[in-house]
């Protein structure tokens, strides 16, 4: 088995990444984890986004036209989605969620000193 080949599912919150609260000071979201999927032709990016709004975080699906791919590969986690209709999701309720589902956590925790950070 290859070391190096990247899960089949794997999320990445920002939330919990090391570079938050560089991101969220100039973003319109309050949170957001990033699901990447493989897919026969490659992968596709999933994002959950909790937007801001008037009565405080909602959860939203955002999948773009080139990653509807890798949102069929996961109806296990439409069907845990759709399990939660209506009621306010906190990011931390939706990375457990992810874990039971089988995701690996790939969130940057650690600054990178590779990177310059």
């Amino acid at each position: 088995m290859d070391k190096t080949a990247k899960p089949a599912r794997q999320f990445s919150h920002l939330g919990a990444a090391w570079y938050a609260h560089h991101v969220r000071a100039e973003a319109r979201i309050h949170d957001e984890i990033t699901l990447t999927v493989r897919t026969p032709k490659g992968s596709g990016e999933i994002v959950l986004q909790w937007r801001k709004l008037d009565r405080g975080p909602a959860p939203c699906l955002r999948v773009f036209h080139d990653s509807w791919a890798a949102l069929a590969q996961c109806p296990d986690l439409l069907a845990a989605v759709a399990e939660m209709d209506g009621r306010d999701v906190t990011p931390q309720a939706m990375c457990d969620v992810l874990l039971a589902l089988g995701f690996v956590d790939a969130t940057p925790r650690e600054m990178l000193a590779a990177h310059g950070f």
